[in-house]
C-alpha cells in the first residue's frame, strides 16, 4: 500500500490502463471468433445441410433453387464430358488450341463450381429457416453457430461498454494526462480542458506547467546550440585524402570536381567530368590556411573560397573583401556509409556586390559536404558524394539543434 496520494493516483493508472488493455484484447479476440462463424463457419454448415437436401431427391420446398442447381450441375456435366471426348492433338498448332481450350474450360469449371457452392448454402439456409429439424446433424451444426454466435454478440457488446467506461476514466486520470502533456502534448491539452470535474483554475494550471515545460526546453535547446563552437576539425586537412564533389549545373547537367589532399596543406583541384563526359582540366592549387582566428582555402589568385572563424557560435557573423558570412545554426549530420552521427554547422555567405547567395554545410571530421543557393538567380549545388575515394555520402540524415 503507498503511503502517499500520488502514489495511489498511479496504481489506480496503472490498474486502469491495465483493465482497459484487457477489455480491448478480449474485445478484439471475440470479434476475430465472430467473424469467423460468420464468415466460414456458419456459410459451411448451411452448404452442408443445403447438399443433402438436394441429394435426398425431396424437391417439396423450394423448387426454384432446386432447378438452379439442376441447371448449374448439368453445365458442369456437360464440361467434363467434353473435356473426355476430346482427341489427341497432332500438330504444333492444334495443340496450342487443345492447351488453351483447356484453360478456358477449367476456369468455367471453376465459376460453375463456387456458383453450385453458393447455391446449396441458400437452399441449406432457407431449408434451416423453414424447418430446422431437416437434416439432424447438419442443422445441429447451423444451432450450435447461430447459438454462439448470439452469445458472442452480447459478449462483444459488453466488452464495448467496458472499454468504453475505462476510456472514459483514462481521459481523467491525472497520470494519463500529465503522460501525454509530456509526449504528446496536443492530446494531452485537449483532455486537460475537456475534464468534466476540474476548475478552470485547475485547467489554467495544468495549461501553465506546460508552457512552463516548452519554454524551458526551447532554452535548453538555444544554450546547447550556443555550448557548440567553429573549430578547424570543419574544415580538417587528411594529406593523401580525395573527395569528390557532383555540382549540378542548370542547363548542362552534372559535373564532378575531386580534391586532393597533399602535403603542406595543399589542396589540388579539378574538373573530371562535365554532364557524364570526361574532361581534362590542368588541377588548380589551393592551400589551407589558419591565420587572425580563421580558418579556410585560399585558391592560386589569393581569393579566399571558404572562410571559418575559429570559435564562432550560432548567430555570429563576420565580413570580409565584400563577402558576409553567418553561422545560421549547428546540429548532427548521420553519415550514410556507417551510421555514424558527427557535429555539423551551416554557414550562409552573401557576396554583397553580385547576387550571390548559398549555404555551406561543414560536417566535423570530414569538412565541406555540400553547398546550396543561387548565383544572378541560377540555382547552386554541390554534394560530397565520395571522401577518401571510398566512402559514398549520398542519403545522410540531418538532425538540428533548435
Amino acid at each position: 500500500m503507498n503511503d502517499d496520494g500520488h502514489g495511489v493516483v498511479t496504481d489506480s493508472a496503472t490498474r486502469e490502463i491495465g483493465t482497459s488493455a484487457r477489455s480491448v484484447g478480449s474485445l478484439v479476440a471475440k470479434q476475430a471468433e465472430r467473424a469467423k462463424l460468420s464468415n466460414i463457419s456458419l456459410p459451411s454448415a448451411y452448404r452442408e445441410l443445403g447438399q443433402q437436401v438436394f441429394e435426398s431427391g425431396n424437391r417439396r420446398d423450394f423448387p426454384d433453387l432446386h432447378d438452379r442447381i439442376d441447371e448449374i450441375v448439368a453445365s458442369i456435366d456437360q464440361l467434363n464430358t467434353d473435356a473426355d471426348g476430346v482427341e489427341p492433338a497432332d500438330t504444333l498448332g492444334a495443340k496450342a488450341k487443345a492447351v488453351l481450350d483447356s484453360g478456358k474450360a477449367a476456369a468455367k469449371r471453376k465459376v460453375l463450381e463456387r456458383t453450385r457452392s453458393q447455391a446449396f448454402i441458400e437452399l441449406g439456409k432457407a431449408t434451416f429457416e423453414h424447418d430446422d429439424q431437416h437434416g439432424a446433424l447438419a442443422s445441429k451444426k447451423i444451432a450450435e453457430v447461430i447459438s454462439r454466435l448470439a452469445v458472442l454478440d452480447r459478449e462483444i457488446e459488453e466488452l464495448k461498454r467496458e472499454s468504453s467506461e475505462g476510456m472514459k476514466k483514462l481521459r481523467t486520470n491525472p497520470v494519463v494526462i500529465g503522460v501525454l502533456l509530456a509526449c504528446f502534448f496536443p492530446v494531452g491539452l485537449f483532455l486537460v480542458w475537456r475534464h468534466p470535474t476540474w476548475s478552470r483554475n485547475q485547467k489554467l494550471g495544468w495549461t501553465g506547467v506546460l508552457a512552463a515545460v516548452l519554454v524551458m526546453g526551447m532554452v535548453m535547446a538555444a544554450i546547447d546550440d550556443r555550448t557548440h563552437r567553429i573549430t578547424a576539425d570543419y574544415l580538417p586537412h587528411k594529406v593523401g585524402a580525395i573527395a569528390y564533389y557532383e555540382i549540378t549545373i542548370p542547363g548542362v547537367g552534372v559535373s564532378k570536381h575531386a580534391w586532393q589532399f597533399e602535403t603542406g596543406e595543399v589542396i589540388k583541384t579539378n574538373v573530371e567530368t562535365i554532364a557524364g563526359k570526361r574532361v581534362n582540366t590542368i588541377p588548380k592549387e589551393n592551400r589551407v590556411v589558419t591565420q587572425n582566428g580563421f580558418i579556410g582555402v585560399l585558391n592560386e589568385d589569393g581569393q579566399w573560397t571558404h572562410r571559418l572563424k575559429l570559435g564562432a557560435q550560432a548567430g555570429d557573423s563576420w565580413s570580409h573583401e565584400g563577402v558576409t558570412y553567418t553561422v545560421d545554426r549547428f546540429g548532427t549530420f548521420r553519415l550514410a556509409y556507417d551510421g555514424s552521427d558527427r557535429t555539423s554547422v551551416d554557414v550562409t555567405i552573401v557576396h554583397d556586390s553580385v547576387d550571390l547567395k548559398y549555404t555551406d554545410t561543414y560536417v566535423n571530421g570530414i569538412g565541406l559536404v555540400s553547398r546550396r543557393g543561387s548565383a544572378g538567380g541560377i540555382p547552386i549545388e554541390w554534394n560530397l558524394e565520395v571522401m577518401d575515394g571510398v566512402n559514398t555520402f549520398t542519403g545522410a540524415e540531418r538532425a538540428f539543434f533548435e
